[in-house]
């Protein structure tokens, strides 16, 4: 018999991949689960919570856990079939759980149900912006670590445009490849 491969889904909207698996084992109890200090990816299983494709406990992808929990890692994704096969109870419970878990949450940042019903709307009216900016952002991050040209430098590759505008007077007529620190960059004054 042959298994069925694992699909892979990649989101532009959450820049997360989700890989789709099965895992052929029943639900129990939902849980939180044990919180793994060093954050490592925990695919399957029903101990660790932030894990992914497991069950009974808080993570994404997986069956019968009590909430969603984003640890940060990829996620493999139990198919709609499994999770369709969670029986009743176990379904119960586990919104039982995320209610009162939601309502904690709500009693700690002195929120309530109102406002947070509030909050999501107005989240909810922006939130395709709000990612976007993000994408914007992440990508001048990336950018800004990017490696560029160096000017003016002692040693490297003749700088072209030095040769261009017969400015081969001085020392620095090189240029070089690296990441340009700010910190360094010569500072201006203006005087009015």
């Amino acid at each position: 018999m042959f298994k069925k491969r694992p699909t892979c889904h990649l989101s532009l909207l959450s820049s997360q991949i989700t890989i789709q698996r099965e895992s052929g084992l029943d639900v129990s109890t939902p849980k939180h689960g044990k919180i793994d200090p060093n954050n490592a990816p925990h695919v399957g299983g029903n101990q660790w919570a932030g894990g992914t494709g497991g069950r009974d406990t808080a993570g994404l992808g997986g069956k019968g856990g009590p909430y969603r929990l984003d640890a940060g890692h990829k996620v493999y994704q139990v198919s709609q079939a499994e999770k369709d096969a969670v029986p009743d109870e176990v379904r119960r419970a586990a919104r039982e759980m995320g209610e009162k878990a939601f309502k904690e949450r709500l009693k700690e940042i002195n929120m309530s149900e109102y406002d947070a019903a509030t909050y999501e709307r107005f989240s909810n009216a922006v939130r395709r912006q709000v990612q976007s900016l993000r994408i914007i952002l992440d990508s001048l991050q990336a950018k800004g670590k990017e490696r560029q040209w160096l000017m003016n430098q002692a040693l490297g590759e003749l700088d072209d445009a030095k040769i261009i505008d017969f400015d081969m007077t001085g020392e620095k007529v090189y240029i070089t490849k690296g990441t340009w620190n700010q910190s360094k960059a010569p500072r201006t004054r203006t005087h009015i």
